[in-house]
């Protein structure tokens, strides 16, 4: 959650938000929630750049930010 609190992926979220009309606080949550389910147990570190390329892939895939 903590790369969620980042201004340039808190933006990021929020911008998608405003373009599907959802609420920024409810895009957040299910961003962890699908942040939280990938295995990031393989690796190191995980940077900031990773969790935007992600999200913009979730973006791409699901524009309408309705998937859970």
């Amino acid at each position: 959650g903590d790369f969620l609190d980042d201004a340039i992926i808190a933006s990021f979220l929020s911008d998608w938000a405003a373009e599907t009309g959802q609420d920024p606080a409810g895009m957040r949550e299910r961003a962890q929630r699908t942040l939280a389910s990938l295995n990031f147990r393989n690796q190191d570190s995980i940077s900031r750049d990773d969790v935007l390329a992600i999200l913009r892939a979730l973006r791409r895939i699901d524009p309408g930010g309705t998937g859970s």
